[in-house]
This record gives structure tokens, C-alpha cells and sequence, in this order.
């Protein structure tokens, strides 16, 4: 059965310095032609399946770049599965945006033929380590990633880039009191928050600042307004006509505004489109966010550094009050989360993930990246009451790298001496790594391997068959609840051998359906206990109700994947 650990993982991709290359002869040659009036012209749009996209070259993206204000650009390699399923999503995406009469440029790159653009997108940090496939979008010749995968989520990124997003409210003189709420406007929307703009021209250089930073930050609605009581109503706090007087004609107040703690924050600072997205980045959520499905998807796309605090959904008040200052602190750079340790329905896959009990309070830090190709992450837990001061210090240390790393273990079990022996995370040095003898380890995954519950009678009758054969021992690990550093599995059941003075390099039973001959034999073979003669043929029929579950477990698995068909 393979594993189902849930995964953790999104984060934002960083834009760094400036490119600068000169195209090659080969490059120059193939360059794009001149048109009457000596403007560069863009190659053809290629026939068959990929009519509404362009077949970019290195010098045509750079032509692209200078002649239109939006490209978006796959960067793909033609050998690679991937890319094939990206370019099935990049035609359907064209497709619709051609649709909706986005003036979008969409084109491909071929990153095996075209290098220079791929150097580009590494030098400005838009190719994590220069991985492929990959979306390219470019917003009057500033390049960015487009991390989106399905041609919806692409077609909705790119309408945001390209289109307006900001709503614009205005006051009816006739109708002062129909003015509009923070919920109203929140309510049909996945934004977390409102960021307001507060102008003195809708036309004014304020007023385009603020729509083109909407563009660069996603999950917050943005909204521009002339009146101070349609701030008033959307939740401003203090004179907001009092703020805009003190700002000149081409400047703006603006303030983001949400339903959990720190429902306004203003901006303080210069009015630029990058220091308004950036404002907006670091407050657009909550100080705390609370676990739920739509949380998930936030979790890791926003920050690297994530603080999950486990405990009774009675109990969020009180982190919310006690931890708050600190919340404030590490605001933009650190993501607390609440999640509810009580409800084991809404919270089991978190609770699994990182080994926490029904009820049970704790604090564990997650470093996540997604930035250097394989997504890295490591995690570490609080060991000390949550109190504020040792939330300080156990953050300070998580920043700062400091921290050990936490592995899931279920509780060391009170009475340990049956012919199987119970490993959990925090005993498995001690009883697998034993280099005095050898051990015949069974992993196992849960409830949900009905082959592991096949092959553990079968386990446990050779472990009861062999309990006088010192030193060998036979031990089983439920590798759902407990984790060991470097111990990677894909299919359970998996039964290893840890030899004695050899615990280094375990040996696997290389059989699909472990049964009792494949284990004798793997003893035989490979370790240091001499085994009784004829003990393979001891047992014939051990394996049929394992087989029976094998075969049911195939046939489950074929039933999803004709499903998800």
C-alpha cells in the first residue's frame, strides 16, 4: 500500500537581479522580422493543436517583451512528461483567454532549443533552480513566475494580472445610507482581507499605484473610494477624511481591513506600487489562522516559517489574547495557525501528520520551501508549556535554525516483552539498532493496509517459532504514527533486517507478497542466527489469507483510479 502522508507545501517564489546576455549568432539569425513600419514582428502563430499559442524562440520572447504589455510563457523541455501535461493546460488556458478577450500574448519556449530564456528566468529568480516545466508571465517586460497548474487557475491569475481587480465604490448622494459592508464584500470572495484605498482623483497617480499593486498580491479584495463614510462603513478606524487632508493630491491612504484580530492596519509609508503590495503581502492574514479547508490552501504560500498550535477549540481565545504581541511581531514572516485537537473529524489529517492525540495541546514549528525543486521541510516541537516567554524563545531558536528536529512517536508502551516486540519513534535506537543482535523488523501502516493486518499473524507465528534462537529478535513499527530519521518507505508491508554490527544497511524481504518462506530465507541468507533445518516447508497455507487481502487491496485501488477516470 503506498504511504498517504499529507503534504505540506506551497511557497512563493523570490524575484532577484537583473539579466543581462547577449543573444547568439544562431539566435540573432532566427530572430523576428522587421515589418513596414521597422517595428519587430512576431513569428507566426503555429497551426494544429496549439493555434492560439506562439512558438517563442530566444530573441522572438525578447521582441514579445517590447511589443506587448502581458505574455504568459511556458518554459518546457519536449522529452519530458511533465511539460506535455502542462502544455494540455497551456492550450486550454489559451483557449480561454482568448475567449474572454484578454489582450494576453500566450506562447511556448522550448527550453532545450532556447537556453537564453531560461537563463533569464534563473538569473531574476523566477526558475527556483532552473526545473522545467514552467509558467512565465511577463507584465511590461517584468517577469515573474505564475505558479497556477489547471487552465482555470491559470485563466483566473492571468484575468487578475491582466484585468482590473480593484472595485471601485462610490457614494449615491440619494442613497447615503446604502453603503457598503466589509462582510458584503468579503462574502462571495476567497480574499482574507480588503485592502481600501482612500484617494482624492479616482484618475490620480494614487489611484493607479494602488490598482497595479493589486496585481502583485493575491488572496486580499481591493477596493478604491473618494468618500471617508464608505470607509467609515467598511470598518476604518479613526478620521479618515482627516487622514486623506494630510496627504497631498497625489497621494492616498490605505488600510487593510479584516474580521479577526487586527481588523485595521494602516499603511505608513512612501505610496508606491511596491510598497502598497508589499504592506498588503505581510497583513493580509488574520494574526491567527484557524485550520480549516480553506486554510490549507494558505498554508506554506505566504511564508516559509509556520507556528501550529494543537489544542481544544475552547482554548483559541486564549492563545489568541496571550500570544497575540507576539503574533504582531513576527507579522509577515511567521503563520500561526490554530487547529482544533478536539475534533479529530475536521482535524484528523493534521492530528496524523505530526503525532498529536485527541485533546492533547502542542506547539510545533514547520519550516517549509518549495523553492530549491524537491520540497523541503522539517519540524520541531515545544517542549515546555506555551507559555508567552517560551513561545519567544522557541520561536527566536526556530528562526535562527537552533532547534532539534521533532519525529512523531507514539507513547513507549508500559509492558514491552511479547515475542514481538513494539517499536515506537522514541525506542527504535534502542531496540532495532541493538548491535548485538539481529532484528526482523515489520512495518506497517495503520488501519488502512489490509495487507499488513494479512501478513502480522504470519510475522507473529515465525517470531513464536524462533523465540528460542537467541539472538534474534523480532520487532513491527506502525510507520502511520511514528517517524525515524532517514527511514523512507513507499509500500507497506515492508519487513526489514537489521543485522547485528551492521545496522547500517538493512535487507529488505525482496518478495511482492512477504510470506513465511521469503522471511526464513532472508535469515538464512543474510543473518547471523542459525536457523532449524527444514524450517521453509514448516508452513504451507500461511499465505492464502494474505493473497486474499493482496488481491482485494488491488482490485480497491483499480475501482479509485477507474473512478478518478
Amino acid at each position: 500500500m503506498a504511504a498517504n502522508a499529507a503534504t505540506l507545501l506551497l511557497a512563493l517564489l523570490i524575484l532577484a537581479s537583473i539579466w543581462s546576455a547577449a543573444p547568439t549568432a544562431e539566435d540573432q539569425g532566427s530572430a523576428a522580422r522587421a515589418g513596414e513600419d521597422g517595428a519587430p514582428q512576431l513569428p507566426g502563430i503555429a497551426d494544429g493543436d496549439d493555434g492560439d499559442i506562439v512558438d517563442l524562440s530566444d530573441a522572438a520572447f525578447d521582441d514579445a517583451l517590447l511589443q506587448r504589455e502581458y505574455v504568459l510563457a511556458l518554459l518546457y523541455n519536449s522529452s519530458c512528461e511533465r511539460s506535455k501535461r502542462y502544455m494540455v493546460q497551456l492550450r486550454r488556458a489559451a483557449a480561454g483567454l482568448k475567449a474572454a478577450g484578454e489582450a494576453v500574448l500566450v506562447g511556448k519556449v522550448d527550453a532545450g532549443r532556447h537556453a537564453l530564456v531560461r537563463r533569464r528566468a534563473e538569473a531574476e529568480g523566477t526558475a527556483g533552480d532552473g526545473e522545467v516545466p514552467l509558467y512565465l508571465w511577463a507584465e511590461r517586460g517584468r517577469l515573474q513566475a505564475c505558479d497556477e497548474f489547471s487552465s482555470d487557475d491559470i485563466v483566473a491569475w492571468v484575468t487578475r494580472k491582466a484585468g482590473s481587480s480593484v472595485t471601485t465604490i462610490h457614494m449615491d448622494p440619494s442613497s447615503p445610507s446604502r453603503l457598503p459592508t466589509l462582510s458584503s464584500l468579503l462574502k462571495d470572495s476567497s480574499a482574507t482581507a480588503l485592502a481600501l484605498a482612500l484617494v482624492h482623483d479616482m484618475q490620480g497617480p494614487a489611484a493607479a499605484a494602488f490598482k497595479d499593486a493589486s496585481k502583485d498580491v493575491d488572496g486580499v479584495r481591493f477596493a478604491l473610494t473618494m468618500h471617508a463614510a464608505v470607509a467609515a462603513a467598511l470598518g476604518w478606524q479613526g478620521d479618515a477624511a482627516a487622514a486623506l487632508a494630510r496627504t497631498g493630491r497625489e497621494e492616498a491612504v490605505v488600510a487593510v481591513l479584516k474580521r479577526q484580530q487586527d481588523a485595521f492596519v494602516p499603511h505608513e509609508g512612501p505610496f508606491t506600487r511596491e510598497a502598497v503590495a508589499a504592506f498588503v503581502r505581510k497583513n493580509r492574514l488574520p494574526l491567527f489562522v484557524h485550520f480549516d479547508d480553506d486554510a490549507v490552501e494558505q498554508f506554506g504560500k505566504h511564508t516559509k516559517w509556520h507556528i501550529v498550535i494543537f489544542c481544544p477549540r475552547a482554548a483559541f481565545s486564549h492563545f489568541e489574547q496571550s500570544l497575540a504581541p507576539l503574533a504582531r511581531q513576527h507579522k509577515g514572516k511567521v503563520h500561526f495557525a490554530l487547529v482544533d485537537s478536539s475534533d479529530e473529524d475536521a482535524s484528523g489529517i493534521p492530528m496524523d501528520y505530526f503525532g498529536v492525540r485527541v485533546d492533547e495541546t502542542a506547539v510545533i514549528a514547520v519550516f517549509t520551501d518549495t523553492t530549491q525543486g524537491e520540497p523541503q521541510e522539517s519540524k520541531h516541537r515545544l517542549t515546555e508549556d506555551p507559555t508567552p516567554a517560551n513561545m519567544q524563545a522557541f520561536i527566536t531558536a526556530f528562526l535562527a535554525g537552533e532547534l532539534p528536529p521533532y519525529y512523531k512517536s507514539d507513547p513507549v508502551p508500559a509492558k514491552n516483552d511479547g515475542v514481538v516486540r513494539t517499536v515506537v519513534g522514541r525506542t527504535f535506537d534502542d531496540i532495532v539498532m541493538d548491535e548485538a543482535r539481529d532484528v526482523m523488523l515489520m512495518l506497517s501502516y495503520g488501519d488502512e493496509c489490509p495487507s499488513c493486518e494479512a501478513l502480522l499473524p504470519c510475522f507473529t507465528r515465525l517470531a513464536l517459532r524462533l523465540s528460542a534462537v537467541p539472538p534474534l529478535l523480532f520487532a513491527h513499527m506502525d510507520f502511520a504514527s511514528n517517524e525515524v530519521p532517514g527511514l523512507e518507505l513507499e509500500a507497506f508491508p515492508t519487513v526489514l533486517l537489521y543485522r547485528a554490527h551492521n545496522k547500517s544497511h538493512p535487507v529488505a524481504v525482496q518478495d511482492r507478497l512477504v510470506r513465511w518462506r521469503h522471511m526464513v530465507r532472508t535469515l538464512r541468507e543474510h543473518g547471523g542466527t542459525a536457523l532449524p533445518e527444514g524450517l521453509e516447508e514448516e508452513v504451507q497455507e500461511e499465505g492464502a489469507e494474505y493473497e486474499a487481502a493482496r488481491r482485494e487491496e488491488a482490485a480497491q485501488a483499480a475501482a479509485e483510479v477507474k473512478d478518478e477516470l
